[in-house]
């Protein structure tokens, strides 16, 4: 498993966010910004201390930290772990991937793609 420094998730499912945990390097941060899988998750708090993580709860954001958000993604300062590029009539399998647990990162539909 892939180690990050920063790990962003937006779900808060008791499935996907220990995962999401699993993958932060030492002094790694978790940002979550949302509860749409139910909102209560299990936490290992002994790697929280021993591996010196931070979990951050980031509701709302401001034009300025879009900005550089962009900005980072731009000059390559910002990576996104992507699994795959899927075309949009291939989205029932996107969600069976997802629901198997069958990706490390995200996966974008892109409608221009046959």
């Amino acid at each position: 498993m892939q180690q990050m420094r920063i790990m962003f998730e937006n779900i808060s499912d008791p499935t996907t966010w220990p995962k999401a945990f699993e993958c932060l390097a030492f002094a790694g941060r978790l940002v979550t910004a949302g509860a749409h899988g139910g909102g209560t998750v299990p936490l290992d708090a002994r790697r929280l201390y021993l591996r010196r993580l931070r979990v951050i709860g980031g509701a709302g954001s401001s034009r300025r930290n879009v900005e550089t958000a962009l900005e980072f993604a731009k000059t390559g300062k910002l990576i996104c772990a992507i699994d795959r590029i899927m075309p949009l009539d291939a989205l029932f399998e996107a969600f069976d991937l997802l629901g198997d647990g069958g990706v490390m990162g995200k996966i974008v539909i892109d409608p221009s793609l046959t």
